[in-house]
């Protein structure tokens, strides 16, 4: 957790500045959507963030265990454990994106998207139309 703060602050994010991606300008009013806006635009912002940031991440994590893999010179505790490194990588990855979509499509679900999944019917739709043009 203090690393993804850290993350987030060395690439200038805040919850002002996601407000004001989301077009918050004012405080919630009684509306419940509003309210869920109001807390839904910050941590999507926050997940932007972590997965770039766990991207670049996981592009260090596959080069070292790739140099880890070369340079281990047939010994097989070194070739387990370069394995092991670029196995953890791929799933601290995969686990990262997968946070990232469950919530992005729950949002949208809930009509709390940012207009890039409006609504489950919506998506469908366009799949449908991708599926049918391709």
């Amino acid at each position: 957790m203090v690393v993804a703060l850290t993350i987030a602050t060395l690439f200038g994010f805040s919850s002002q500045k996601a407000y004001a991606e989301c077009g918050i300008t004012e405080p919630p009013t009684g509306d419940p959507a509003s309210q869920l806006k109001q807390i839904v635009c910050p941590i999507r912002e926050g997940l932007n963030v972590l997965v770039l940031s766990s991207g670049a991440i996981f592009v260090l994590v596959i080069l070292y265990g790739s140099l880890r893999l070369s340079i281990s010179q047939g010994d097989a505790k070194a070739i387990q454990g370069a394995k092991a490194t670029l196995t953890w990588g791929v799933i601290g990855f995969l686990a990262v994106i997968s946070v990232y979509v469950i919530f992005n499509i729950t949002a949208g679900v809930f009509g709390l998207g940012d207009g890039a999944i409006p609504s489950l019917e919506d998506a469908i739709t366009e799949l449908l139309k991708w599926l049918n043009d391709n």
